[in-house]
């Protein structure tokens, strides 16, 4: 999925930022769960809006993406997954929200030249920070930050963090790992 990338020299504004995740936003059931997500993406550091994505597994081919048409990509293909899945109302807002924000700090709190290995632990405590873990209920909160902290799934560099298979950590991670290797292509 081609995204117009943002020039960078211009700082996204809230609306650009929410205009650009309008298709994934309008999935979300719930509107506590809507709430939370919009202030998250307007937490997102400016780089993740035209930084070019890095395949994170082994193996993983360059598909010459930004970090936000990746996400796109991987949000597609989870939805399509929850729908094979015949998932509940709340697991899909769970797993769709973990996808749009799996990325998120990819390359740390502040911009860095190389992928932080621990960047699945960076959405939990930057949205503690601003207390957006209020937002929503402890399940939900707890759902969507476990999903992103498992993302990795076996090339987690913490094996505590490696999810059990058939989980939303591990739907997630199936996605981002096909849209990574190209196995897939989301149009």
């Amino acid at each position: 999925m081609q995204v117009e990338a943002v020039e960078h020299a211009v700082k996204t504004d809230q609306q650009t930022r929410r205009k650009i995740f309008e298709e994934e936003i309008d999935m979300i059931a719930h509107e506590e769960v809507k709430q939370f997500l919009l202030k998250a993406i307007d937490l997102l550091p400016e780089y993740f809006w035209y930084e070019k994505h890095i395949p994170t597994y082994y193996n993983a081919t360059d598909k010459n993406q930004t970090i936000v048409e990746h996400t796109k990509d991987v949000v597609a293909l989870v939805n399509e997954l929850l729908t094979a899945y015949d998932a509940s109302d709340i697991l899909r807002d769970i797993v769709l929200v973990a996808a749009i924000l799996h990325e998120g700090w990819v390359r740390g709190e502040i911009y860095s030249e190389s992928i932080d290995p621990f960047y699945p632990l960076y959405p939990r405590r930057m949205l503690s920070k601003k207390q957006y873990n209020l937002i929503v209920p402890e399940a939900i909160w707890r759902g969507i930050t476990d999903t992103i902290e498992g993302h990795l799934g076996e090339f987690s560099p913490n094996p505590k963090l490696n999810p059990s298979k058939g989980g939303p950590s591990y739907l997630l991670h199936l996605a981002d790992y096909l849209c990574d290797n190209r196995i897939v292509s989301i149009n």
